[in-house]
């Protein structure tokens, strides 16, 4: 049965468009953890993750990952059984583990892994990765609430030159995406970096040999850290004094880089219906959030920006929309 997943304090929207590949500087977020299964004991299976044990966490993050691996190939996993196997990488061969490519892979003098996660083959009932086909490890991060978590980068382990390549794939809100691992080469390490955004589960396969570790995610701020004013309150023509950076008849599409029409930014604040419509007026809104030096608002102008390109008239528009909704709700602070 897979462990009941919860976590506290997490504010509940996608900080980017679902999935959209996003560089650092572009994520608004200063909780972050580390999945790197310390803690665990060389040869234990788990199926839940936590701060006090297999995650390295920061900030406000609290509560529990959920992971699980899946081997068809060998029993007692094809039967069931969770094949999610935690290796050290310091383990003595052949006493420990019949992997000697295993114990402390390098890549260019980088330090030692210490633990890793692979999807066990219990070879001579020793840890191995030594698979029969294809395997998967499935990471469930739903508990920080829909959409919220982006995966930074992780590390890659021991895909041998002459094994294909397998993936690693997300899913969230917004859409699906997939991306190719590298091959690290024998008793080698890579670091892959993927910045993907608005992940509730990440489906990591490997076609053969492979392990992973470090898996850097983020999470945005709790939502009593930040202050946001909704689209009624930037409307009203007794508040046009809080405007600092955009004049009400500035051109919203020149502001945005988007042709929506030739609407100002007054026009574009009090733009009334659902839809593309939503999403502008909430945009505005955050822009005028955003500028704003009163405001502790979540997002800045070019990520604003940014996000609004990436989801106007596509299927990820009320991702967005419902993110700067969710942040320009949050409380205002202005007369």
């Amino acid at each position: 049965m897979k462990p009941r997943l919860f976590v506290r304090h997490i504010l509940l929207l996608a900080i980017v468009v679902g999935m959209m590949i996003v560089p650092p500087a572009a994520i608004n977020a200063d909780t972050s953890a580390v999945i790197n299964f310390q803690g665990f004991g060389h040869g234990d299976f788990t199926d839940t993750l936590t701060c006090a044990q297999g995650v390295n966490c920061a900030g406000s993050i609290s509560g529990q990952i959920g992971v699980w691996g899946y081997n068809p190939w060998t029993e007692p996993f094809a039967s069931g059984a969770n094949a999610a196997q935690v290796f050290d990488t310091d383990a003595s061969y052949p006493t420990e583990t019949l992997d000697w490519d295993l114990i402390n892979p390098f890549d260019g003098g980088l330090p030692n892994l210490n633990n890793i996660m692979f999807v066990s083959d219990m070879e001579g009932e020793l840890p191995s990765d030594e698979y029969r086909g294809i395997v998967n490890l499935n990471f469930d991060f739903s508990a920080f609430g829909p959409g919220v978590v982006t995966v930074e980068r992780l590390t890659i382990i021991d895909i041998d030159n002459n094994e294909a390549a397998g993936t690693i794939e997300v899913w969230g809100p917004g859409g699906y995406q997939s991306f190719a691992m590298p091959v690290t080469g024998n008793h080698r390490y890579q670091v892959m970096n993927l910045y993907a955004a608005g992940v509730d589960r990440m489906l990591v396969t490997f076609t053969s040999s492979g392990a992973l570790t470090d898996i850097h995610i983020t999470v945005p701020e709790p939502p009593d850290q930040f202050q946001g004013c909704t689209p009624g309150y930037w409307r009203q023509n007794q508040h046009f004094d809080s405007w600092v950076t955009y004049a009400p008849g500035d051109s919203f599409d020149t502001i945005v880089g988007v042709d929506v029409g030739g609407l100002t930014m007054r026009q574009a604040v009090r733009l009334g219906g659902g839809h593309d419509n939503a999403l502008i007026r909430h945009t505005a809104a955050a822009l005028l959030n955003a500028t704003n030096p009163n405001v502790a608002y979540p997002y800045n102008p070019a990520q604003i920006i940014a996000m609004f390109q990436a989801a106007y008239g596509t299927a990820n528009w009320e991702v967005i929309k419902d993110t700067f909704a969710y942040a320009n709700e949050a409380g205002c602070p202005l007369n």
